[in-house]
Formats: C-alpha cells, sequence, structure tokens
C-alpha cells in the first residue's frame, strides 16, 4: 500500500487515509511519498524496497534537517516550517558531490545520509568532487581523517592534515609522513620522520617511497612495545558508485 508523509508532524499516513492519524492534517491533498534513487535518479514509492535499476531503497532517508533552526523536515521540502527559511534550489552541479563513507569508503551521493553499501552513517561527512579522492587515511580510533588526492599530502605536527589531532603526540614528528598517488592510481609513502613510520608492522626505511593499498596499517613513530604512544592509520581506497558514479 501507498503511504504518505504528514507535513504538519512527518508521521507516517496510509494512501487510502484522508487525515493524518497523529495531528488530523487532512491529506486529501497530499502525494503519496517518494524517495529518489541515488543511483539512476529516478523517483520510487516509499513502500517500494528496492528501485527497477535494482538499487535497495531501504537505507534512503527520507528527510533532511534545517540547516538553521535544526528541525526535520521531507526531503522534498522548500523551505522550513519553523524559521521560515527558503532553501536553495539544488544546482545541477551538486550532482558531482559525493559522501565518502570512513568505513568502506564507497562514494554516495551527498544527499544520502547512510552508505548505500554498507548502511554506515555518512551524514556528517563533507561532501566532495566525486573522483577526486583516491584514498582515505583513517586514523584507528576514527577521530581523523585524511583524504588523499592526486597533490601530496604531508602527515604531521605542523601541517594541516590531522595536526589537531597529532598535536599532542611529541614522538610524531613536525613533518612525518609524505602520501603521494601514482599516474597509475597507486599510493606512495615516504617516511621523512625523526622517529620512524611502520607499514604493517615493519620499520619504513627513511626517505624511501613505498607502495601502500587498501587495508596497509601505518604506525607513526612506533609499534609493539611502543604502540602506546605511537599513532595509529590505516588505508582505505574509495570506491565510485554504479550509474552516476560509475
Amino acid at each position: 500500500m501507498a503511504v504518505k508523509i504528514c507535513p504538519k508532524c512527518l508521521d507516517y499516513v496510509p494512501g487510502n487515509k484522508s487525515s493524518c492519524q497523529i495531528c488530523f492534517y487532512s491529506m486529501s491533498s497530499i502525494s503519496p511519498a517518494l524517495k529518489k534513487c541515488p543511483t539512476c535518479g529516478k523517483k520510487v514509492p516509499a513502500e517500494k524496497k528496492a528501485c527497477s535499476c535494482g538499487q535497495e531503497m531501504g537505507i534512503v532517508d527520507m528527510f533532511r534537517s534545517c540547516p538553521a533552526c535544526g528541525i526535520r523536515l521531507i526531503a522534498e521540502a522548500e523551505g522550513c516550517r519553523g524559521c521560515g527559511l527558503v532553501f536553495e534550489k539544488e544546482d545541477q552541479s551538486s550532482s558531482d558531490m559525493v559522501r565518502i563513507c570512513l568505513l568502506c569508503g564507497t562514494e554516495n551521493a551527498s544527499y544520502v545520509e547512510k552508505c548505500l553499501s554498507c548502511g554506515w552513517s555518512v551524514s556528517d561527512a563533507e561532501p566532495v568532487e566525486s573522483g577526486t579522492v583516491h584514498y582515505l587515511l583513517l586514523s584507528f580510533d576514527r577521530r581523523c581523517c585524511v583524504m588523499i588526492t592526486r597533490e601530496p599530502v604531508v602527515v604531521g605536527r605542523d601541517h594541516d592534515a590531522c595536526a589537531d589531532y597529532l598535536e599532542q603526540k611529541e614522538s610524531v614528528s613536525r613533518e612525518h609522513l609524505v602520501l603521494s598517488v601514482s599516474e597509475n592510481g597507486e599510493l606512495i609513502a615516504t617516511d621523512i620522520s625523526s622517529y620512524g613510520t611502520w607499514l604493517n608492522g615493519g620499520r619504513m626505511t627513511a626517505d624511501s617511497p613505498v607502495f601502500a593499498g587498501d587495508g596497509d596499517d601505518f604506525s607513526l613513530s612506533g609499534t609493539g612495545d611502543e604502540a602506546e604512544w605511537a599513532s595509529h592509520f590505516r588505508v582505505i581506497k574509495t570506491k565510485r558508485q554504479r550509474g552516476d558514479f560509475a
């Protein structure tokens, strides 16, 4: 059975009901709720579990929050019923913006709140242009994430990449590790530290570039007995969605 969303209380209402069963708002002029498929862009009835293209729809969020007052609204709302803010219409270029899942590395459309591959929340992920981020360097405690593009990234206490996270780690050098991406899309790591860097448990040779890949672990300044004061990170290779992101 089709469902509708009450614009007043946001409760789900069966399509054959003329009014909301919670707040009694008239539903006669309200159209059945639809979800936008993040793969092909089609509008799919909310009660459907999958789009005709095969995309599973159960984890696509139907709501959004007002950026001004935080009130919960339906995703298609053109303005906030709480504070009156009128939302800007979505620019076509925004379709190229994605949120990258920190659990599996999958790119998701910028309006999706849960990863379409693993279900992990991506609501707090900063939207980035699709295809520009090739790898993530994620701390084991998930408090720091470095997005690695074609431009070389320096990880250390004096650089933007995780500087706030590493500033109290005195065993981490001010310039500790350089990460870059080759023309073939391979991750290249170079230890430039005073205290050493370990890749998958083996100490790297200083100033000697090595290849790293998805699932590899870096330990800045120690492993084993020294792990207590070291900083540990894992490499996650990003994955592009099929359809618009293939």
